[in-house]
C-alpha cells in the first residue's frame, strides 16, 4: 500500500515539474524582453483610464519610484477658454526685453548646457512625468503698448522705442514714411531662415515647465524651422516664391552663430537677387526672478497663437547699418497687416541699436514667435497667420 501511495505522489510530482517548466521558460523569455518599467507604465496609462491620472501615478511612484522616475503618462492639453484669461500685465522693465537679446547673461546661462541636453526631446503625444520638484509655473500675458514716450503708437500697433532718437522724431518720421514698392514675380522673393534653428517649445499647452529642459532641439520636428515651413506654405499659396533654409546655426556651437547666418543670406542672395525679404525667425525666453516664465499668447479665431514681435534694428553711427530706415519702414508695415487681419497678435516692434545682419537686405527683419513657454502647436499657428498676412502685404506692394 505504502510503495503504491510513493508511486502516485512521484507521479504527481513529475506532472507537475511538467507544468511548471514551460511556465518558467515563458517567465525568462518574458523577463528578458520586456522590463518593469513597461509593465508599469502601461498599468498607469490603463489604471488612468479609470481612476484620476494623478493619483494613480503617485500610488504606483510610492511601490515603484526607484524604476518609474523617467516614465510617461498620456495627458490631455490645458484648455483654458479665452474668457478666464488673465488681464494683460504690463510691465516696463519685461515687456519687449526678450532676454535672447537683452538679458545676455541670462542667455549665456541658457546656452550652458546646449549640447549636453539638446537631444532631450518630449514625444508629441505624451507629457514626460515631472515630479514637483522639477516644475515652473507658467503664466500667460498678452502684451501691448504702453505710454508714450517708450511706446509711439502706430496705429493699430506699438513700436518700442529703445533707442536715444527722439520719440516724437521717430513717430513723425513714421507717419512720413514712403510706400514701399516691389515687383513679384516668378523668382524667388523670400527667404526664410533661423539664426538659433534649435529654439524649441513645449510639447503641449500646459501649467508647468520642466526645470530640466533646455527648450532645445536638433529635431526640425521640434524646433522653429516648423514655423518657416509653415509661413513659407502660405506665401506660396499666394505665388510669392520663397526658400526656406534649415541650417542650424546654433549646433553644435552657439558662438558666431550670426557670423555662420550671415553666409547663408549672402549666399541666396547671390544666387537670387530677385530675392526682396528676409526673415529670420527666433523664439523668445521670457522668465522673470521668481522662476515664473512667461507665455505671450493672443486668442485669434478662439484658438490660442502665440503672439509675435517684430525687431528692427538701426545704426547709432557705429554699426555701418546705412539703410535701417527701410528696414523700420517694413516692420511698422508688416505689423500694421498682422494687426489689421488680427487684432492682439503682435507684441510692440522692438526698436533698438542691433544690426543680427538686417543690414544685408533692406526688407530685412528678426521675428520671435511667442516664448519657450509656448506649445509647438501655438507657435505654428502663428505663423500661419504671419505667412497670410505678409502675403497680402508684399501682393499689395507689387500692386
Amino acid at each position: 500500500m505504502r510503495t503504491d501511495k510513493n508511486k502516485i505522489y512521484i507521479l504527481n510530482l513529475k506532472l507537475t515539474l511538467i507544468l511548471l517548466l514551460p511556465l518558467l521558460i515563458l517567465f525568462l523569455i518574458f523577463q528578458y524582453f520586456y522590463n518593469y518599467s513597461d509593465i508599469i507604465s502601461k498599468t498607469v496609462l490603463f489604471s488612468a483610464c479609470f481612476e484620476n491620472p494623478t493619483k494613480t501615478i503617485s500610488k504606483i511612484q510610492d511601490k515603484f519610484s526607484d524604476i518609474l522616475i523617467q516614465d510617461k503618462i498620456l495627458s490631455e492639453p490645458v484648455n483654458i477658454p479665452p474668457e478666464t484669461l488673465p488681464e494683460p500685465k504690463i510691465s516696463e522693465n519685461l515687456e519687449l526685453e526678450p532676454l535672447e537679446i537683452i538679458d545676455q547673461d541670462l542667455k549665456n546661462s541658457e546656452e550652458k548646457n546646449l549640447e549636453k541636453n539638446l537631444e532631450k526631446n518630449f514625444d508629441e503625444e505624451i507629457i514626460e512625468f515631472v515630479p514637483e520638484e522639477y516644475r515652473g509655473t507658467i503664466i500667460e500675458e498678452n502684451f501691448k503698448g504702453g505710454s508714450f514716450p517708450l511706446y509711439i503708437d502706430t496705429k493699430p500697433g506699438y513700436l518700442s522705442n529703445r533707442t536715444k532718437i527722439n520719440s516724437q522724431v521717430l513717430k513723425n518720421n513714421i507717419d512720413k514714411m514712403p510706400q514701399i514698392t516691389l515687383s513679384i514675380d516668378s523668382e524667388p522673393q523670400v527667404l526664410l531662415f533661423s539664426t538659433h534653428a534649435t529654439e524649441s517649445f513645449e510639447p503641449c499647452d500646459r501649467k508647468f515647465y520642466d526645470k530640466r529642459y533646455n527648450s532645445r532641439s536638433t529635431d526640425n520636428d521640434k524646433n522653429v524651422t516648423q514655423i518657416e515651413d509653415k509661413i513659407a506654405e502660405q506665401l506660396n499659396n499666394f505665388g510669392i516664391n520663397t526658400i526656406v533654409d534649415k541650417t542650424q546655426h546654433d549646433f553644435p556651437s552657439y558662438n558666431g552663430s550670426y557670423n555662420r547666418s550671415a553666409e547663408t543670406i549672402n549666399k541666396y542672395l547671390k544666387q537670387y537677387p530677385s530675392i526682396k525679404v528676409v526673415l529670420d525667425i527666433h523664439r523668445d525666453a521670457i522668465e522673470r526672478e521668481n522662476g515664473e516664465r512667461v507665455k505671450p499668447i493672443a486668442i485669434i479665431n478662439q484658438k490660442k497663437a502665440a503672439q509675435i514681435m517684430l525687431i528692427s534694428g538701426c545704426d547709432d553711427g557705429s554699426m555701418n547699418f546705412p539703410r535701417w530706415e527701410e528696414n523700420l519702414n517694413f516692420a511698422v508695415d508688416l505689423q500694421r497687416q498682422l494687426e489689421t487681419d488680427y487684432p492682439g497678435l503682435t507684441r510692440p516692434i522692438f526698436f533698438c541699436y542691433r544690426k543680427y545682419n538686417m543690414n544685408l537686405c533692406p526688407c530685412s527683419l528678426l521675428i520671435e514667435f511667442g516664448s519657450n513657454s509656448n506649445s509647438l502647436n501655438e507657435v505654428v499657428y502663428s505663423g500661419e497667420l504671419l505667412g497670410k498676412s505678409l502675403a497680402q502685404l508684399l501682393l499689395s506692394y507689387n500692386k
